[in-house]
């Protein structure tokens, strides 16, 4: 699901189940709130991800910045860690 999807989906499913609910059938509403609220929470990234080992020792700043210029889109962190592993 691309990012637009994954906003929306929970949003639009939710809009859905309060009209059923209203006008429909009360039960069949609150099952599709129920989805609305799986979707929303079950269709995203982990929210920790990875986490990754602290490198021994200092790490210098501008090698993690030559790090991140030569790898765009690189955070901070996985240069950090990045630098830090090269090194031992």
């Amino acid at each position: 699901m691309n990012r637009w999807l994954r906003a929306l989906a929970p949003l639009l499913l939710t809009l859905l189940a309060i009209v059923t609910f209203l006008t429909i059938d009360r039960i069949l509403g609150m099952l599709l709130i129920v989805v609305a609220l799986a979707v929303a929470f079950l269709s995203g990234r982990a929210v920790l991800g990875r986490v990754p080992t602290r490198p021994e020792g200092d790490i210098d700043a501008q090698e993690v910045r030559a790090y991140r210029e030569s790898h765009p889109g690189t955070s901070i962190g996985d240069a950090a860690t990045a630098v830090g592993r090269d090194r031992s």
